[in-house]
């Protein structure tokens, strides 16, 4: 799964390349290398612009205009270029024109065809008086500002061959109502439909059909995460990951050629609103696939959403609204690098790593994909696809890091299948050697003691009879209280030996002193077989060594727990491999925890030391405490 990622991430590198050489980081005059001969006009070069007009209500594009007519009657631009590269202010009726002649090759009978890679956003075009072919006016309304964009529409007219001559003129007259205005992609060529049909074909594929079907694509994505929603619980990461898929698919419809003509400007506004939706919930999606997505980064993110979208709906004209976009997109530049740069560093120690390198690499093919847009909104760069190619590359990543996820939840829950089966046999480990094994002498001494034995013998028989079934009997009530996993007795570890020292120094034997650290987590595993560690080492200090000063430190970091408990008894010297019966349970629930538990006899007394890592415990576990915030206390002498 790894491979596939870095194969689309790859690609995606090669696409961005692809477009930098192909764009000249400048005009977006590609041309596919599969013509099948050279006859076709090329009618790329120098071109008269004219402004005729700006759309109603249009200030900014008004007093630009008047200042440019009062200096020039029209500009010479080099075409296919975006018209915003040289004034960006332009939002209204315009028309570029120039001349061309027909090889002799091209003089026969045949009708010919033209073909332009891309004109923003509304178009028709003329040859010598004679309208030839348009795109998006017959279900336009100037007046009313109802649009049918084809900006990304590839035109491909049919020229008659009545009407061409020597000497010929092309005008091509267009409204521009996008970032994207004029003859900004190339080709512009004239030939024949045998010479130009491939070409045509090439371009609507590349420049059309993929992008609507990455409309589509987001769309049965977006289906695909609710079905999954449906049939199983599903975590927060993918759940804003749909929701980002369908945003983003309302906002892709911007390539689609809707049927009917609509208020384009509000039409913008609804589409980037959904592109900001969608970008706060790719962010979201992320940071809660790493585990870092906490309550204030949700609210956060989703307070940035609600100012932007106001921010969207602020303007009420064309220029307006394009510049507010490309300053929201500088903004989108710089939160993905905050939230998806920083925040995963600073947290790193909470993100799972596999998970945070993905979302890292990521990042730099995100961040390649919006530094594009950007360009092109701030009119440095003219190749608009490349932002759509990298967001289809980036769709396939999404769905390689799901796949990966499902993957890991598979291995996981053989891993936890396996894990039963081993601490089934544990139990019924624990319950043949311990139980089976009290059971066993209680059967013994309740055969020896018959009639024929003396009172005094018989008195010891079953005090030791009564001693073994108290012990399986609690043995009995520790199994099933871990088993049920119950919180009602469940006490956090400084507690619970908090309260068996102050038991003891309650009997007037025994001098003590203790710090303990919180680590409030009662219910976590490592919580109870420390509690079991304690208890098993303090029968065996007050059994065997006979201390007359008892000393207890708990210590809790970020890393490890450490339990330190120190006596002026006997002592011995242990080294943590499993002796006897107490001390093989001890090195048992060790193992268990991935601890390590040693004792030192010393000329004082007796040490015994034991340091359990914390990520043997539930993540949950490492943030239920703050070291150095408080803890538990208390010493007091021999009564």
């Amino acid at each position: 799964m790894s491979s596939f990622l870095r194969f689309c991430s790859l690609t995606s590198c090669f696409i961005v390349l692809l477009g930098a050489c192909a764009g000249g980081m400048g005009a977006d005059n590609f041309v596919f290398p599969f013509r099948s001969d050279a006859n076709s006009v090329d009618l790329s070069g120098q071109w008269i612009w004219t402004p005729v007009a700006c759309l109603p209500g249009e200030t900014l594009c008004n007093q630009e205009l008047q200042a440019f007519q009062q200096q020039h009657k029209g500009a010479t631009l080099l075409l296919p270029d975006n018209l915003h590269r040289y004034a960006p202010w332009f939002i209204g009726q315009s028309s570029v024109r120039r001349e061309f002649s027909l090889p002799q090759a091209l003089e026969g009978d045949q009708n010919l065809r033209i073909l332009i890679g891309g004109v923003g956003s509304l178009d028709s075009v003329w040859i010598n008086g004679v309208e030839v072919g348009s795109s998006g006016y017959d279900a336009s309304t100037t007046a009313e500002s109802e649009f049918l964009s084809a900006w990304s529409k590839v035109r491909f007219y049919s020229v008659h061959r009545s009407i061409l001559r020597k000497i010929n003129e092309i005008e091509i007259r267009f409204t521009a109502i996008d970032v994207k205005a004029g003859v900004h992609r190339g080709p512009v060529l004239i030939g024949t439909e045998k010479e130009l049909q491939l070409q045509h074909w090439l371009y609507v594929l590349f420049f059309e059909s993929i992008f609507q079907a990455e409309t589509i694509l987001a769309f049965f994505i977006f289906f695909f995460f609710v079905s999954n929603f449906l049939s199983k619980p599903v975590e927060p990461g993918f759940g804003y990951m749909g929701a980002a898929f369908a945003a983003y698919a309302v906002h892709s419809l911007y390539f689609i050629s809707l049927p009917i003509g609509l208020d384009y400007l509000l039409f913008l506004k609804v589409q980037w609103v959904a592109r900001i939706l969608s970008q706060q919930w790719i962010i979201l999606s992320m940071l809660c696939l790493i585990q870092i997505c906490s309550p204030w980064l949700k609210k956060t993110v989703h307070g940035l959403a609600a100012i932007l979208i106001l921010v969207v709906f602020t303007p009420r004209e064309f220029t307006l609204y394009l510049q507010f976009a490309a300053w929201t997109q500088a903004f989108f530049q710089l939160e993905i690098l905050i939230f998806l740069a920083l925040i995963p560093i600073l947290y790193r120690r909470q993100a799972e790593p596999i998970m945070m390198r993905k979302v890292l690499f990521m990042n730099f093919i995100i961040n390649i994909a919006y530094s594009a847009d950007l360009l092109l909104r701030l009119n440095l760069l003219n190749t608009p696809w490349l932002y759509h190619y990298m967001a289809l590359f980036n769709m396939l990543q999404f769905l390689g890091m799901h796949s990966h996820k499902l993957y890991a939840y598979q291995a996981e829950a053989r891993i936890i299948k396996h894990q039963l089966l081993h601490d089934r046999l544990r139990f019924s480990m624990e319950l043949h050697d311990v139980l089976g094994a009290h059971l066993s002498e209680i059967i013994v001494h309740s055969h020896t003691g018959d009639s024929r034995t003396d009172g005094q013998k018989a008195a010891l028989q079953l005090a030791m009879i009564q001693q073994l079934a108290g012990r399986s009997l609690r043995f009995v009530r520790d199994l099933a209280s871990f088993l049920k996993w119950e919180d009602q007795n469940a006490q956090p570890l400084a507690r619970y030996i908090q309260a068996h020292l102050e038991r003891l120094r309650n009997t007037g034997r025994y001098a003590i002193n203790y710090q303990l650290d919180e680590f409030d987590e009662p219910l976590s595993f490592a919580n109870l077989q420390l509690q079991r560690v304690y208890s098993e080492w303090m029968a065996n200090v007050l059994r065997h060594s006979r201390p007359g000063q008892v000393r207890v430190r708990l210590r809790v970091t970020r890393q490890t727990i450490t339990l330190w408990i120190t006596d002026d008894g006997a002592g011995f010297s242990w080294r943590g491999q499993a002796e006897g019966s107490g001390l093989a349970h001890i090195a048992d629930r060790m193992k268990s925890l991935h601890g390590r538990a040693r004792s030192l006899r010393t000329a004082t007394g007796g040490c015994f030391y034991c340091r359990v890592p914390l990520a043997s415990a539930p993540s949950r576990s490492r943030a239920s405490f703050k070291p150095g915030t408080g803890g538990l206390a208390g010493n007091s002498p021999i009564s």
